[in-house]
């Protein structure tokens, strides 16, 4: 029984509680094993859903979790979202501009985003920085207008400020299939008062 005690309070000093460290650190596990083993391209809804459900059956973490989607509210690239920084699931490791209708992706509690869709990688970064890498700059309003392609338009920030909308659901809504407490919020107002 010592052993037992000793045990249980060593753990509670070194943080591997489900607010300390360790639980941070197997959820980047689980978001590696779901962005390798569990993708599914064009499916960033479920694939977000899922990963809150496998969270919370595994960690007990969907109350720290939070599903956002965002959606393209304006007429600018006929309503379609412009993501920058986008997987390429035909290229593991590679990176493209996509046109999606709506994205879906994961924050938790400390305002770090899991996006199954970011990257080539699995990569974990603070909202902010994931606004502003996969939604706020247009690359392509970066090029001579000479240079633009002609399959894609230039969606300048201040569109993207003003027209892009996040819808939040709270992860435990998500795992008991419902949506009571929805909060929504245009991409400018996501970048300076994020709801905790």
């Amino acid at each position: 029984q010592l052993v037992l005690l000793n045990i249980t309070i060593l753990s509670i000093l070194l943080g591997l509680t489900p607010s300390g460290s360790a639980y941070a650190f197997d959820l980047r596990d689980l978001f590696k094993d779901h962005f390798h083993n569990h993708y599914e391209p064009r499916r960033c809804g479920q694939n977000a859903m899922a990963f809150i459900r496998a969270a919370d059956r595994q960690l007990g973490a969907a109350g720290s979790l939070q599903l956002v989607t965002i959606e393209d509210t304006g007429f600018s690239n006929l309503g379609m979202v412009s993501a920058e920084h986008a997987r390429r699931s035909d290229r593991p490791g590679q990176v493209e501009d996509m046109n999606w209708y709506f994205h879906a992706f994961v924050v938790d509690h400390n305002g770090l985003v899991y996006d199954f869709d970011f990257g080539g990688e699995p990569t974990i970064v603070p909202l902010d920085s994931y606004l502003q890498e996969m939604f706020v700059e247009d690359n392509e309003c970066s090029l001579p207008s000479g240079q633009r392609s002609a399959a894609r338009s230039c969606v300048p920030r201040e569109a993207r400020l003003n027209e892009y909308k996040l819808t939040v659901i709270s992860g435990r809504d998500v795992v008991e299939d419902r949506e009571s407490q929805k909060r929504t919020l245009m991409l400018r107002e996501a970048l300076t008062k994020w709801p905790r």
